[in-house]
């Protein structure tokens, strides 16, 4: 039987205004597709595929000027199917022949845009042996115009004669600042949350009548707003023939999130080709399969796709053991009670969104993979790693476990006489995030854990160590109470920090005291504090050696070497296999080493002079190099399940802190992946409805606020947006929030709170006291001479039983709001952590601006807290409008029914 072939033709596309194919005089006339097929053949010496040959010919239609007919083209297809060949192809032939003065790449990870350019570059400069083995270039006319290629310093760029250039971006807000683009090549445009960095690429051709711009993505989901705005438009001029078009209050609110950068596409300007899978296919339609994959029979073999979707669920076949712990926000968390809304570490070291959590399979196939530093996860037969295969150079892929197995995970190498090991997995980047609130400061529980004492405030040093130890205690807060000789060459030094028993008491709190390890609020705290946590251990109990430069952490107790080992991968560096020896007199105790060794210009592993005098960094590449596979192992079958990730490369760290892949391959919309913090329905109950009134819908009488108000104020995690939400009591008793004001930034919030229409029926605000964005501005108010209202703290046991009432509030149907998309949203897809044994709103793990919500929870607590005050004015009417930001920072009135952020 043939091969099945993916469709060449798009499932769903923008129609061309004439026929362009097939080939003729007449076709060629009204499209410049047909040449970049010539230039990627005959120049680039790499023919497209059929699929990719139809994009180039319908996404480059001309007009009757000879203009482009599309300002941007939309490309949505699975992964690993050729996007990159599209950049590629099109970046040069706008280079080398439209001789266009600046190709811009832009993603939302930076690596995925450099890949792009790194192949341009060499695809342009490759050389080959001539006759007479000197090295000539292989495209001549490609090479002779190349004035430099920039790869120096992080920064990559093409540089061609006659200033014409190939640059790379990461997608931000100032991608694009200062400078005019030609041609912008925009991959990952499911990552783009909200419009800024788009905004800002897309302002960058406003100066070119000739741009164009070329965005890629696989499927996105309900908070890839620009995508998905974008396939709007494309699939509204259709028809809708997907039915997508009709949007609910919360894509209102995503899409119109920002500012106007979402109304500058239309339909005239924008072209779609979108290779999906028809909604509603199953996961092994093989029809759905072509749709979504053009490639298939060309590079992707259907074998591959076959046994991952035959005959169950994509998630039967990339899940890992339930009892694997992986690192989240909630500290190590077995595989199966992580839930949609936690987030866990990517390659990157970034924190990524968990948006989607599989059923828990059983009677696998199961295999245990070890890593060569002695590293290992249970996984099923179907399991994905992406893999940099030793007998591939330059090649990256994405294999099951079964493949791995059938490829062979060692070789024989006849020039080196011994076995090598094959699969390379990803490096993956130091783990970083903000400073947490540890409740010991991380250098003195690093201290403690190496020489302290299990039951008391004492740590043992060697003599020497003795003047540089007590100064470090000192500058981290604490007080040396008693130092004194313990033996010839150690001195037993205790201390206090904040009074007698706090010190202990923090560490009972945390369940290390006569129990020592590395608690996981430490191992998801900031790098810096990890580092100061690390510096601790190896002051203590930590050696490098003077021969060699190596570093060593020592001690007997297995748990705490479990984690000095995560705890120094997690900064980066690799690590050995744990090594045991035996120590004391008898030889009756085993002791544990932890080694590793610095790369150049790295963090210093110690404080302790005498032992940063042997540091030496490495410059092996043996030791930094990324992990490998040492061998691949049946096991007993174990219950398996697994997560799906928003990650761009779909990559996360499971385990102690190992590379695992998930991935799509049907190009289809999730739906709803995302969980609400309150259960089904009930937020919605709680909406006033609208009634008809002579100018429209309006709020019923008995749905307004008749008395006192108080407000509450948050701020989102990179400060720069802030919320006012108000609540006060109806008519009929029930408490009422709405969310009033929305700026960019927060220097606004004092004025507007000021403002006498807002000011007279105000008697109080509040925020979160301490830990908090808001924080700051809370002290700021109080301190301004002209701010009169009182400022009420909220924090501490307050403020986790106010998440407590507040949720209570809403199951039962006692809050009442108004239908307002800056609440809707974050009440339909915040996530949560556990904090203090309660559920609160986690501003930073949300996939959404969650401040509102946090504010709405603070607002209501105020209700019963506020302080007795005097109301200045009577009070008016109840208002039907509320003042909002306007995109260029000042206020406007909108209706509280239609008012959106």
């Amino acid at each position: 039987m043939a091969a099945r072939l993916g469709s060449t033709v798009p499932r769903v596309y923008t129609p061309p205004l004439r026929p362009l194919e097939p080939r003729s005089e007449e076709t060629e006339r009204w499209t410049l597709g047909y040449q970049v097929c010539d230039f990627a053949e005959h120049v680039l010496r790499m023919p497209l595929l059929p699929w990719q040959q139809w994009f180039m010919v319908h996404g480059l239609e001309l007009l009757d000027d000879g203009s482009f007919r599309f300002k941007t083209l939309v490309l949505l297809v699975a992964r690993q199917n050729g996007k990159s060949t599209i950049s590629l192809v099109l970046g040069l032939y706008a280079l080398y022949v439209l001789r266009w003065g600046t190709v811009l790449g832009v993603a939302q990870g930076l690596d995925t845009a450099e890949e792009i350019l790194d192949l341009a570059s060499e695809l342009v400069t490759a050389t080959e042996e001539d006759d007479d083995g000197e090295e000539q270039p292989l495209r001549p006319w490609l090479a002779d115009q190349v004035a430099k290629v920039v790869a120096i310093n992080g920064k990559r760029a093409l540089l061609l004669r006659g200033r014409r250039r190939w640059k790379v971006k990461a997608a931000s807000r100032a991608a694009a600042r200062g400078f005019s683009g030609d041609l912008i090549l925009f991959d990952e445009l499911r990552e783009q949350r909200n419009w800024l960095a788009w905004g800002a690429v897309t302002k960058s051709t406003m100066a070119r009548p000739h741009a164009l711009i070329l965005a890629m993505s696989n499927a996105g989901d309900v908070m890839s707003v620009v995508l998905k705005q974008l396939r709007r438009i494309a699939h509204l001029a259709l028809g809708d023939p997907d039915g997508i078009c009709e949007l609910t209050p919360l894509e209102k609110y995503a899409l119109a999130a920002d500012d106007a950068a979402a109304d500058e596409a239309s339909a005239d300007t924008v072209f779609l080709a979108e290779w999906s899978a028809a909604p509603g296919r199953a996961k092994g339609d093989r029809a759905g399969w072509c749709e979504a994959n053009p490639s298939l029979g060309y590079l992707i073999d259907e074998r591959t796709v076959l046994g991952a979707y035959q005959t169950d669920p994509e998630w039967v076949f990339r899940c890992l053991d339930v009892a694997t712990p992986t690192l989240t926000r909630r500290g190590c968390v077995p595989m199966g009670d992580i839930a949609v809304g936690d987030q866990v570490k990517g390659v990157n070291g970034e924190w990524v969104n968990v948006v989607g959590k599989s059923p828990v399979h059983t009677g696998r196939t199961c295999y245990r993979v070890t890593l060569n530093d002695g590293r290992s996860v249970v996984c099923d037969e179907g399991h994905l790693w992406t893999v940099s295969d030793r007998r591939r150079p330059g090649r990256v892929e994405t294999l099951r476990t079964s493949e791995l197995i059938d490829r062979g995970v060692t070789y024989y190498n006849p020039s080196m006489g011994y076995d090598v090991r094959n699969f390379t997995l990803p490096k993956v980047e130091p783990l970083d995030g903000p400073e947490v609130d540890l409740p010991v400061h991380p250098y003195l529980l690093g201290l403690w854990l190496g020489d302290g004492s299990k039951h008391a405030a004492m740590v043992f040093v060697e003599a020497r160590d003795r003047a540089h130890i007590e100064r470090r205690i000192v500058e981290c807060g604490g007080t040396v109470t008693t130092s004194a000789k313990d033996s010839e060459n150690c001195y037993r030094i205790g201390f206090q920090v904040g009074g007698y028993g706090r010190f202990t008491g923090a560490l009972r709190a945390l369940g290390v005291l006569k129990n020592k390890h590395i608690p996981d609020i430490y191992l998801t705290a900031s790098r810096e504090q990890r580092l100061q946590l690390l510096q601790g251990l190896m002051d203590s109990d930590g050696t490098i050696h003077k021969k060699t430069g190596r570093s060593t952490f020592t001690n007997t107790d297995m748990r705490l070497i479990r984690g000095a080992r995560s705890l120094v991968r997690s900064l980066g560096w690799k690590t050995s296999e744990l090594d045991g020896g035996e120590y004391g007199k008898r030889g009756h105790k085993l002791r544990f080493d932890v080694s590793f060794t610095t790369r150049p210009d790295d963090m210093l592993p110690a404080t302790l002079p005498r032992k940063l005098a042997n540091l030496r960094a490495s410059r092996s590449r043996r030791d930094v190099r990324p992990a490998t596979i040492a061998r691949i192992e049946t096991v007993p079958s174990v219950p398996v399940c697994c997560i799906k990730v928003d990650a761009p490369d779909s990559l996360f760290l499971a385990g102690d802190l190992i590379p695992t892949h998930n991935t799509e391959v049907l190009c289809q919309w999730p739906d709803g992946a995302i969980e609400s913090p309150y259960p089904p329905g009930t937020w919605d109950a709680c909406a006033n409805e609208p009634v008809d009134g002579p100018s429209g819908p309006r709020l019923a009488d008995e749905d307004t606020l008749a008395g006192p108000l108080v407000a509450a104020i948050d701020v989102t995690d990179d400060k720069s947006r802030a919320h006012v939400v108000i609540a006060g009591y109806r008519a009929d008793g029930r408490p009422q929030i709405e969310h009033r004001a929305s700026r960019v930034g927060t220097h606004w919030i004092e004025g507007y709170l000021s403002s006498p229409e807002v000011e007279r029926r105000l008697t109080c605000v509040t925020g979160q006291e301490r830990g908090a964005p808001v924080s700051a501005v809370l002290a700021d108010l109080r301190a301004s001479d002209d701010f009169t209202l009182p400022v009420v703290e909220w924090g501490g046991q307050d403020m986790l039983n106010s998440y407590t009432d507040f949720f209570a509030l809403v199951t039962s149907g006692r809050l009442a709001h108004n239908a307002q998309p800056g609440l809707d949203a974050p009440a339909s897809m915040a996530a949560t952590r556990r904090l203090g044994g309660v559920d609160v709103i986690d501003r930073r793990g949300s996939p959404c601006d969650a401040s509102p919500l946090i504010a709405a929870v603070g607002a209501v607590w105020l209700l019963d807290h506020q302080p007795v005050v005097e109301i200045r004015d009577p009070i008016p009417p109840p208002p039907k409008v509320g003042v909002v930001g306007g995109a260029d920072g000042g206020s406007r009135e909108v209706s509280l029914l239609t008012m959106s952020f």
